[in-house]
């Protein structure tokens, strides 16, 4: 699982954009970030904007860091942000954060990052959850989500979480269900029950929503970053200046280059899958390498 997260992308598409002035808070509560010594712009200046705790004093990552928050009022006179929703946890001093103006709202920013992963398209997804073999059964609703189902694995090894041992399954089928319920996957025999099944499939990368939510392992946070930042500053174009202009361009060779040197990995095609049967409790018990299935 990747480490990154919507507060991540939040972040660094608004350093990207220039809109992030940053500072270390001398205090603060569940509510407010408080900075006495830099933050002495005139009141309600960054009234409707967004305020991001970006570092925990403590150094361990805890909460408040990681959490993000629209702006409901600026005081010059004590340089206090007050946080429309409020923190987990009280800001403290020394924590750090960062804070943008109204312009590039913290709503508008989330909306261009997931314009971004939907412009991706189809990204590898790993579902481990979703199926665990069962006695007597050996047709298991696949998620409802559509999906590309790729490639398909079984646990061989279910007493440690860290060595799964997986194994492929070369000669399921995918059968298709009633319009609105979930497709079926079809195995060829009877496994062993209580072993997860692994599936990979291309699907569009999920919305996300909460500071928390994650962003899939398999795309490189630039290739987020750069792109919904353009179309951030892009979708403002009527109102932007030359130079703005010349950040736009700037953000789209780092996404081209970022495509060239970051890339996706390709899921590989559907082909005709050679049989082979296992002995699910621990070792291969036959191989037929010119049986051909499709």
């Amino acid at each position: 699982m990747s480490n990154y997260t919507l507060f991540d992308l939040v972040y660094r598409t608004m350093r990207e954009m220039g809109t992030l002035i940053e500072g270390t808070a001398t205090g603060g509560s569940t509510s407010t970030v408080a900075d006495t010594v830099d933050r002495t712009e005139a009141d309600d200046t960054y009234n409707g904007g967004t305020i991001l705790v970006t570092y925990d004093a403590g150094g361990a990552g805890a909460a408040p860091q990681g959490e993000y928050d629209q702006v409901s009022d600026f005081a010059n006179t004590s340089g206090v942000i007050s946080a429309r929703t409020g923190w987990t946890v009280a800001v403290a001093a020394g924590d750090r954060y960062a804070v943008a103006k109204k312009k590039y709202s913290l709503a508008w920013v989330k909306q261009c990052i997931n314009r971004a992963l939907q412009n991706l398209g189809e990204v590898p997804v790993t579902d481990t959850t979703t199926i665990t073999t069962a006695d007597g059964q050996t047709e298991y609703s696949l998620p409802a989500t559509p999906l590309d189902l790729r490639e398909v694995y079984i646990q061989n090894n279910n007493d440690d979480s860290d060595d799964n041992q997986w194994t492929p399954l070369h000669n399921c089928k995918e059968g298709v269900t009633a319009t609105g319920t979930a497709n079926l996957l079809i195995l060829p025999y009877q496994p062993v029950s209580g072993y997860a099944i692994k599936l990979v499939y291309g699907a569009n990368h999920p919305e996300l929503v909460n500071a928390s939510d994650k962003l899939s392992e398999e795309v490189p946070i630039e290739r987020v970053v750069y792109a919904a930042a353009s179309i951030a500053l892009m979708d403002k174009a009527i109102r932007i200046d030359p130079m703005i202009m010349t950040r736009i361009n700037n953000l789209d060779d780092k996404d081209a280059k970022a495509a060239a040197f970051s890339p996706i990995r390709n899921l590989p095609a559907k082909t005709a899958r050679i049989i082979l049967a296992y002995d699910f409790t621990d070792r291969v018990i036959e191989d037929e390498p010119n049986k051909v299935y499709l």
